[in-house]
């Protein structure tokens, strides 16, 4: 005859913890007013990420002024999807073709993460934050973000990271800021105030479409390799007008540039 052993209690309540360790937690105003998503999160704007694990947004998140974070990334390897909802402060972007003026500015990130690894963003909108959309820090992924109207870069990140599938519109600063060696690919990037992208060294910049910018559209430092970006009307304001500083085309000619502007 067959016999089934039933589990300990003891064993079973330590599964079911360990389950619950590694579910998706949700964030939404709500929960950040209330605190306590993960350890050591106080009530009230920022909602702190302290556990590495999966975190979803249930709802829209609005942050009260200039100088407050959304949400503070503490720890390493953490993954949060936006789910289509948006986190948004108080500061309004102005200016056609490109950004002249974004009021009021602050040092309000939506997504903070500098120091760490691996986060993955993905999925949503971050607009009128004080400083940055998201600044991020290595070894990770941002993509189907549309980072808009914020005062300074829509998105920054360090080094060793994939920036792709975004949306940077009409920031104060640059719109795509990235460190070290990281991939900037398929990303839009229209109308922002500075540069539309902006690299340190041994990043690599491709099928982007950059236009509108108040400076050049591809701000490149050296071993930065550039290819099948369009580039349209980027720094119009210069005599003349420059598309490209820096870096290297691979191949020659592998970029479009179209409007009154120079390609290298």
């Amino acid at each position: 005859m067959r016999t089934h052993r039933t589990l300990p209690v003891s064993t079973l309540c330590a599964l079911l913890l360990a389950s619950s360790a590694w579910a998706q937690i949700e964030i939404n105003h709500a929960k950040a007013i209330a605190g306590g998503v993960t350890p050591g999160d106080t009530p009230g704007y920022p909602v702190t990420l302290s556990l590495a694990g999966s975190y979803k947004l249930t709802g829209i998140l609005s942050v009260p002024n200039a100088n407050t974070d959304a949400i503070v990334i503490t720890a390493d390897y953490i993954t949060l999807d936006l789910n289509g909802f948006l986190i948004h402060g108080t500061t309004v972007c102005t200016g056609k073709p490109h950004v002249t003026s974004c009021s009021p500015t602050g040092s309000g990130v939506g997504i903070r993460a500098l120091g760490h690894k691996g986060m993955v963003v993905t999925n949503g909108q971050i607009f009128g934050m004080g400083s940055v959309g998201i600044f991020g820090g290595s070894n990770g992924r941002i993509e189907h973000i549309v980072a808009q109207s914020n005062g300074f870069p829509g998105m920054s990140v360090d080094h060793s990271n994939l920036v792709i599938n975004n949306q940077a519109l009409n920031n104060g600063g640059s719109g795509i800021s990235v460190g070290h060696n990281n991939t900037v690919l398929n990303n839009t990037v229209s109308g922002n105030g500075s540069s539309g992208i902006d690299t340190l060294s041994n990043n690599t910049v491709l099928n982007n479409t950059v236009s509108d910018s108040g400076g050049v559209g591809l701000s490149l430092d050296t071993g930065v390799g550039y290819a099948h970006n369009v580039l349209n009307n980027n720094n119009s304001a210069a005599i003349p007008p420059i598309q490209v500083i820096g870096g290297v085309e691979m191949p020659p000619g592998s970029n479009v540039c179209n409007g009154d502007t120079t390609c290298p």
